[in-house]
């Protein structure tokens, strides 16, 4: 098997050597082949069917360039891009749907071959250049993340979850709790010691200008310090 193989490969150098003499295609089980003028493949073409095939184009230093499929004269399937180095940096994925084409990203990379996109049947995920999730959906919800990898926000059956730090201390980390369907908003934010020190949430009514509200704020030690409370135009302020 291993000399059948030799012998295989010592025929398409010949092969090639004769193109490259001839500045011409050469065909080898089933497959075609192009080189450039200092005899390196340039691509290779295989068939799958009637008008359908699996073209390799390879770089100049013999590294892979682009792989593609036609199906019937057209680009369909599985498409593939790489940089001078042979570094996979696109995948993506072309459908026939009807009478047009949809296209879908599968996979990005930046220069240094780090992912950046990701999607298949079931997800998909951005990614920051130090390889952390940026953010990620799936059927269930959508979650985005911080660059050090803590989570942002999820969105789950249409309420918004969001993790935050405090505009003016950022030692103070808020979560909150948005659901626009019901007109509801709230939140609650401790300090560095896992102590509650303040919380608020809010309700619409039908009318969109009167609301309930109540607000509330902790010493550090979490004593309650002041209060606010509204029932339409009804407001109730204490300190404490």
């Amino acid at each position: 098997m291993k000399i059948k193989k030799r012998i295989a490969t010592f025929t398409l150098l010949i092969a090639a050597s004769i193109a490259f003499a001839q500045n011409q295609n050469i065909a080898q089980n089933g497959a075609k082949y192009s080189f450039y003028p200092n005899g390196m493949l340039k691509s290779k073409v295989v068939s799958i069917g009637p008008h359908s095939y699996v073209k390799i184009q390879f770089n100049e230093n013999g590294s892979i360039g682009r792989q593609k499929t036609i199906i019937m004269n057209a680009e369909e399937g599985d498409q593939r891009h790489y940089n001078k180095q042979g570094q996979l940096i696109e995948e993506r994925r072309i459908y026939l749907a009807g009478h047009k084409y949809d296209i879908h990203l599968l996979k990005q990379f930046d220069e240094n071959g780090k992912m950046t996109y990701y999607e298949d049947t079931t997800v998909q995920k951005y990614f920051y250049s130090n390889g952390n999730i940026k953010s990620i959906k799936d059927s269930t919800s959508e979650r985005e993340y911080y660059e050090n990898g803590s989570l942002k926000e999820e969105t789950k059956d249409g309420i918004v979850y969001s993790h935050y730090t405090n505009y003016n201390d950022s030692s103070i980390v808020c979560e909150s709790r948005s659901d626009s369907k019901n007109k509801e908003f709230s939140s609650k934010c401790h300090n560095a010691q896992g102590i509650l020190v303040e919380e608020f949430s809010r309700k619409y009514f039908e009318d969109d200008v009167d609301r309930f509200e109540i607000r509330k704020k902790y010493s550090d030690s979490g004593e309650l310090i002041y209060s606010y409370e509204r029932k339409g135009g009804v407001i109730t302020e204490k300190k404490y």
